[in-house]
């Protein structure tokens, strides 16, 4: 029973066989039917074999539109009617070496007579590239039947072939698949300045060269240079601005004819300029649109940009959201002594010793390391402003505290009564920053307490 059961199986698949291959010979060949009609030898099939070099202008047809690049200087193309636009370059770049080398997938027919069956008879699709003063025209019909490909052929002969999807897509993209909207230019986790410019207001970042850090750790490495100077929150930076900008997108182009008036942009509601290490600087100028949205444009390039609103608000931030509040910001490592003055008493925290053994002074008491640390010296690096102060006048201070470094440098905080609740902070002799006299007080009576 086995070996009858084997034998009927076997004459089975000898069947099945022999059905595929009188298909395979009967077919005709025509484009409707559901295989390629040539095989690869693995050779390469050149449709055409030029010079990229000698390539000046490239002409597609699509069935909605035409439109043409030229090469303005070697490796560099502007696409005609966008002059002065923001372009993919690279994409017309790899666009020119597809057509300098055109490929084939295979031979599908030689001398063709009925080009209608494969779409080619009156192709919508047209692509003509101008090498040497000379135009090289090609056409491509329609779909194989298994999707895998398209019929092509030369203007100049009759032979079809088929080319891949992926060279089809790449020769016959819209003209709008090569406009860069990738609208900030800058590396945005790579930022050196930032300036916010509006009417009334100016905000001026800049990293600093030289980052406040504390066991490896970063306590401040970006500056506030305006409206007024004082260091910045890292994080907040990144999350109110950076964050932001990397967040941006372009919603549509809304004009290409540089009418920045039609869209508020003569007189834009702010203007953003941002600087990377590497040294790219972008200017952006934008203005309010409809439902929260910004009209945009960037130096350099004349379109009109509608931006989705959410990503734009860090233009509206407040200055003081952005600073450190801490009156003053220095590592214990660096710091040689501290003096808190108030009145006629004086409070002197001072760190002596080894970087393996350490000696902590209140006065002249010895102080455990922890109590130094975590009780007084974070009770006087820990005051925290609560406002800018522009308009402050010096006058005797009621309390001081003056730091002494390691490398002998000095940073004096002067703390004059500004209002009834309030001390201005004058830092080294300039005040930006206020803060309320019972945080002040509450450091002193700290100090007073333990003393000895």
């Amino acid at each position: 029973m086995i070996k009858k059961k084997n034998i009927i199986i076997l004459l089975a698949v000898v069947i099945v066989l022999g059905a595929a291959t009188a298909a395979l010979f009967m077919w005709d060949g025509t484009a409707d039917e559901t295989a390629e009609s040539d095989f690869s030898t693995g050779e390469t099939i050149y449709i055409y074999d030029g010079n990229e070099e000698e390539l000046s202008k490239i002409n597609v047809t699509l069935p909605d539109e035409e439109f043409e690049f030229v090469k303005l200087e070697e490796d560099k193309w502007q696409i005609t009617g966008l002059e002065g636009t923001s372009i993919k370059n690279y994409s017309i770049q790899m666009l020119a070496g597809d057509l300098s080398k055109l490929t084939a997938k295979s031979i599908v027919e030689e001398n063709a007579s009925d080009l209608a069956k494969y779409g080619l008879d009156n192709p919508a699709h047209k692509i003509t590239g101008t090498f040497a003063g000379v135009e090289k025209t090609f056409y491509a019909g329609n779909a194989t039947p298994l999707n895998d490909g398209y019929y092509f052929k030369d203007s100049e002969t009759n032979t079809v072939y088929t080319i891949y999807t992926t060279r089809y897509t790449s020769l016959f993209a819209s003209k709008e698949s090569y406009r860069d909207i990738t609208f900030v230019k800058v590396d945005t986790a790579a930022l050196k300045s930032i300036s916010i410019n509006k009417a009334d207001s100016e905000i001026s970042l800049n990293a600093m060269e030289n980052p406040i850090q504390m066991s490896g750790y970063t306590l401040a490495g970006w500056e506030m240079t305006k409206p007024l100077y004082n260091l910045i929150d890292d994080s907040r930076l990144t999350t109110m601005i950076t964050e932001k900008l990397a967040q941006i997108s372009v919603d549509s182009v809304v004009s290409d004819k540089g009418d920045y008036a039609a869209y508020g942009l003569d007189k834009p509601y702010a203007t953003v300029t941002l600087t990377d290490t590497a040294d790219v600087t972008q200017t952006i100028k934008i203005s309010p649109a409809k439902d929260g949205d910004f009209y945009a444009v960037t130096e350099g390039d004349i379109s009109v940009y509608l931006l989705g609103g959410e990503p734009m608000d860090f233009v509206d931030v407040n200055p003081f959201d952005l600073i450190s509040k801490f009156a003053h910001i220095c590592s214990i490592d660096d710091v040689s002594s501290v003096v808190v003055t108030a009145g006629e008493e004086a409070y002197t925290l001072s760190v002596s010793g080894t970087e393996e053994e350490k000696t902590y002074k209140l006065n002249d008491a010895d102080i455990d390391e922890d109590t130094f640390k975590k009780e007084l010296y974070q009770c006087v690096i820990g005051l925290i402003c609560n406002d800018f102060c522009n308009d402050a006048v010096y006058g005797a201070p009621d309390v001081t505290i003056e730091y002494t470094m390691n490398d002998g440098s000095k940073d004096k905080l002067e703390f004059v009564s500004y209002n009834d609740r309030n001390y201005a902070v004058f830092k080294n002799g300039t005040c930006s920053m206020q803060i309320l006299k019972k945080e002040v007080n509450a450091v002193v009576e700290t100090l007073k307490n333990h003393v000895k």
